[in-house]
């Protein structure tokens, strides 16, 4: 039986600086030190899921963990670890990541900015923890976004002009 969605994206999406080489011996193990920030790249890795399956489907988040398995597969210190498919190498993002995040511009051409200015932020969500962008900052730019999109009516070509409106205003009530 297969594994469940969610677990598969809990086990690959935490951020390189909270990266232990697994082959290490307990005792060689040392503690490492981490932001908040380690959180945005996390739910970057699930933004960048939900992204690729927003524009490729389910197929396509299959060739992504694929792609991922790959590359992670050739690195000695992932293999055959739960960090296998994850999306960094242990200090960054995974070219395969960028590779996606490319192929998912291209296949939405002009016609779904809104998808391309996602793709941004999630890539810079994956960025090193020394430029990684605060969540607040995140939360701004997303809405920034939202917004940018309602207005000029892209979100209606997705189809999903009501799940983000909705989203919106939770999001400001929270906050």
């Amino acid at each position: 039986m297969s594994q469940p969605l969610l677990d598969r994206t809990l086990n690959v999406s935490g951020a390189p600086e909270c990266f232990r080489n697994e082959y290490d011996g307990l005792d060689k193990r040392t503690s490492r030190s981490a932001s908040p920030n380690k959180d945005v790249f996390s739910l970057g890795c699930v933004f960048s899921e939900a992204l690729v399956w927003s524009t490729l489907g389910a197929k396509g988040v299959e060739a992504y963990r694929l792609m991922r398995r790959a590359s992670t597969e050739k690195i000695a210190e992932l293999r055959r670890t739960a960090y296998s498919g994850c999306f960094h190498d242990g200090e960054r993002v995974l070219s395969a990541v960028k590779l996606m995040h490319e192929e998912v511009r291209t296949s939405c051409g002009d016609d779904l900015p809104v998808l391309s200015d996602l793709a941004l932020i999630i890539e810079d969500m994956l960025s090193s923890d020394s430029v990684r962008p605060s969540a607040p900052e995140v939360r701004r730019r997303l809405l920034r976004v939202i917004r940018d999109a309602v207005s000029t009516r892209d979100i209606s070509k997705a189809g999903f002009e009501l799940t983000i409106l909705t989203v919106q205003r939770r999001v400001s009530t929270v906050s």
